[in-house]
């Protein structure tokens, strides 16, 4: 096994590339700005309306500058890494993030938050669809309280089944 002193001695400019894109990217968690803020009272809201009125979902605001980190990430000295295979896989990295940077600014942007999830994740497919299906419908059997989850569920499967069905016609 050799020792990472020898590779970094030897391969200087990727140790510190791969330093400087984790120190980038420590603010990226798309699960953190996903999740609504307000979903204790758009539930009810939703109840009381008696299922009548869609939520209206607010969302954490982003505490990095998606501009500002994007260029960054297209700043690092990738070609500098003289292992072709190593560059690549840094340069896909770098694009990978920035797509999952241009997801989180768009959530709760409608349209545009659901392209840029599909450039980022790709279409799920129908085993995906098949399988989250089944998770949800275990989840949420018979329980009333969460009939609200499950009705959000249920129109992200839908979202999900439209996807894998339109999949040829959505061009990105």
């Amino acid at each position: 096994m050799i020792e990472t002193t020898a590779i970094a001695q030897t391969h200087p400019n990727l140790f510190r590339i791969d330093k400087k894109l984790n120190d980038l990217v420590q603010k990226i968690e798309l699960l953190n700005y996903i999740n609504p803020i307000n979903i204790e009272q758009e539930k009810r809201n939703f109840f009381a309306s008696k299922y009548n009125v869609n939520p209206n979902f607010k969302y954490r605001k982003i505490d990095f500058d998606p501009h500002k980190l994007q260029q960054q990430l297209f700043l690092q000295d990738i070609g500098s890494i003289h292992n072709e295979e190593a560059r690549k896989f840094y340069e896909d990295v770098i694009y990978d993030y920035s797509g999952l940077i241009q997801c989180i600014e768009s959530i709760g942007k409608g349209k545009k938050f659901y392209y840029n999830s599909l450039k980022s994740f790709g279409t799920p497919t129908q085993k995906d669809v098949e399988m989250l299906s089944l998770f949800f419908i275990l989840k949420m059997k018979n329980t009333v309280m969460n009939w609200f989850r499950y009705l959000m569920h249920m129109k992200l499967l839908n979202i999900l089944m439209s996807l894998q069905r339109n999949t040829t016609s959505i061009s990105i």
